[in-house]
């Protein structure tokens, strides 16, 4: 290695007084690139990692934010799929139901009138067997028995609500439309 030191500063001894400077800032600038390029490049990689890695970060919440949402999704299927198969009622099932929410709600003495209309196909596999309830009821009584046909266990949906006051203070006349989906038969 020594000699090969000796054998590039005898040339450079060698040069005349206007080759010394070109090869000297040419040798410079060489050293320089030499030094430059691999700190650039290690630089570049750096950055590029911290890019990435900040990219998989982002993709890792977004996952993880995917997977909250498929885990409500899929608890919300399983609710909809129970609830469907709760809905499964025949039109006795539906009446007694009905009846019954009613005597919890409004009383045991009310009087109501309870018709059937014609199934309507809903769907390809699905029908809607409707019902119009007529009732009179006080406020608080209404509420119970629209917070009960909303918020209940029961598969029943509420469609148009008709509410009128009546004469007396605290009556109204009532016409509920009541529905039930179910599965059609085969």
């Amino acid at each position: 290695m020594k000699a090969q030191i000796r054998k590039i500063l005898n040339a450079y001894d060698n040069l005349n007084s206007r080759e010394k400077p070109f090869v000297l800032i040419t040798g410079i600038v060489l050293l320089a690139l030499c030094v430059y390029y691999p700190i650039s490049w290690s630089r570049d990689f750096v950055k590029n990692t911290r890019n990435s890695k900040n990219y998989k970060l982002s993709q890792l919440d977004e996952a993880a934010v995917l997977s909250q949402r498929y885990d409500l999704l899929n608890t919300k299927l399983t609710a909809a799929q129970n609830s469907f198969d709760k809905a499964q009622m025949t039109y006795e099932q539906v009446t007694a139901e009905i009846d019954k929410i009613i005597k919890e709600t409004v009383g045991q003495e009310v009087k109501y009138d309870l018709k059937n209309q014609n199934p309507s196909n809903l769907g390809l596999e699905f029908e809607k067997q409707e019902f119009s309830l007529s009732l009179k009821a006080n406020l608080d009584q209404l509420v119970k028995l629209l917070f009960q046909f909303e918020k209940g266990e029961t598969p029943l949906f509420l469609g148009k609500v008709n509410i009128r006051k009546v004469g007396k203070k605290d009556q109204f006349n009532t016409v509920l439309e009541v529905f039930s989906v179910r599965k059609k038969k085969a």
